[in-house]
């Protein structure tokens, strides 16, 4: 499943070949599945595009705080995305490789296994970035305008692509499985999608609802993307918030992981 570097290849020079040999297979791969890229990007991709081009989900809405429906669901849908790749597609693959024996195996092989890891890592996080962008650009064909502050949004898509990376790892450490990565993985998303106002709007949200979702991880990265839209800078709380829920997350993977 891995391409050796090239022979010529020494040191740094043979390290850098082989991430990228196995970058271009996990992407080989990633492309073969097609449930993968249905769900993480053709779905909301979809959805993103049947509500820009309907004139009433375009329109701003007093119930919503004055956002339309489609400014409401875009940072949903970019959210959806994003947890998909890497709380519910990377966990699974990398459980797979070790329920296969593949990251045992290379660990007696020059190509260690955290350079599989590595670029799996680095296909994720190339992949939500696209998604993110394609989310936000192509409305725009429509009429739909750029979020009030984009800096604010693109801090917004990168801490949260971090944190659910973060998390994404910590389901990968303790998933002896592919069938129990993703059990874990969806409990875990599905947590993330209600906090993020997937099923319930967080401008409709009671009080108290809005408060618990706000320790989540989706109700921070909602927070962080509607403050962005409304041409604000982040607030301490929702940065406080990934920032533990990345820390935690990060140290818990160290922690537990595990090759075979």
């Amino acid at each position: 499943m891995t391409t050796a570097a090239p022979s010529t290849a020494t040191g740094p020079g043979r390290a850098h070949s082989a991430r990228v040999a196995l970058f271009r297979n996990e992407a080989r791969l990633l492309l073969r599945e097609p449930a993968i890229l249905i769900w993480a990007s053709i779905v909301p991709l979809t959805a993103n595009v049947a509500m820009a081009i309907l004139p009433a989900a375009r329109r701003p809405q007093e119930a919503l705080n004055g956002l339309s429906v489609w400014q409401t669901y875009l940072p949903v849908l970019i959210i959806f995305s994003l947890s998909m790749l890497a709380i519910q597609t990377m966990p699974a693959i990398v459980a797979g490789y070790r329920e296969a024996g593949i990251l045992r195996r290379l660990q007696t092989t020059p190509v260690r296994p955290a350079a599989l890891l590595s670029a799996l890592l680095a296909l994720v996080v190339a992949v939500g970035l696209v998604m993110a962008m394609l989310l936000v650009l192509v409305p725009l064909v429509w009429g739909n305008r750029i979020p009030g502050n984009p800096i604010t949004f693109a801090l917004a898509v990168l801490l949260t692509l971090v944190c659910f990376v973060a998390v994404g790892a910590c389901v990968t450490a303790v998933a002896p499985s592919s069938r129990f990565a993703m059990g874990l993985a969806t409990v875990v998303t599905i947590v993330i999608w209600f906090s993020a106002g997937l099923w319930v709007p967080r401008a409709v949200m009671p009080d108290w609802m809005a408060t618990i979702c706000d320790v989540f991880p989706g109700g921070a990265a909602s927070t962080l993307f509607y403050e962005a839209m409304a041409g604000a800078w982040p607030s301490a709380q929702p940065l406080l918030v990934l920032a533990v829920w990345t820390a935690t997350s990060v140290a818990l993977a160290v922690k537990l992981f595990r090759w075979g």
